[in-house]
């Protein structure tokens, strides 16, 4: 019950009830001191286990994430601009960078981190008595486990996308042509390699 759920599971001692039946059936004797006659219908719990503490984790992702957002959209709106700066192409593309490099930190420490839930569902029935007591119990739990995994190649080429943002800002002079071309080429041509 959730009494004994709270307790980490034990309710060898404090089950009563419809209860005792699941955990120590000896314990119908002992009848609570109102309730002869108990029915719990339906009896729903959940059971989660995060060991790795990745729920904490995934909301400090989302934070990264929000500020993705917002350097994709500040480098969309310089694309759109009518007369972007080679300075404002420069920042936008640096900061979108640097925002997707820390998804990709974020993600990559993500790796191998396991969450399992157990969800279950009851009934149940019991009379409790000093004379005679019995009772009906009925439980099903399902377990439900996964384990995230970002592989090595997919935090690579991600890394390389960041990477390619930052070199283009580099490159960029003021007149806003690109200084080395075949640098960002060649980065934007092994990333899309990596990707096939």
């Amino acid at each position: 019950g959730p009494r004994s759920m709270a307790m980490g599971g034990v309710g060898v001692a404090s089950g009563r009830g419809v209860e005792a039946a699941f955990y120590n059936p000896a314990l119908l004797s002992k009848p609570p001191k109102d309730d002869k006659y108990e029915l719990v219908l339906p009896y729903i719990a959940v059971d989660v286990a995060d060991d790795d503490n990745l729920i904490n984790e995934f909301d400090d992702f989302e934070d990264k994430v929000d500020d993705f957002d917002a350097a994709l959209d500040d480098f969309n709106d310089m694309l759109d601009s009518e007369n972007p700066t080679a300075g404002a192409a420069a920042a936008a593309a640096d900061n979108l960078g640097i925002q997707l490099g820390n998804i990709n930190e974020e993600l990559a420490s993500f790796n191998n981190k396991a969450l399992r839930v157990d969800p279950g569902i009851g009934a149940g029935f019991a009379r409790s008595s000093s004379d005679f007591g019995f009772a009906l119990y009925a439980y099903n739990e399902t377990k439900v486990a996964g384990r995230f995994l970002y592989a090595a190649t997919d935090e690579q080429a991600v890394s390389d996308y960041a990477n390619t943002l930052q070199v283009l800002a580099a490159d960029l002079d003021a007149d806003g042509t690109i200084n080395n071309p075949d640098d960002y080429s060649n980065i934007y041509d092994s990333v899309n390699n990596k990707l096939r």
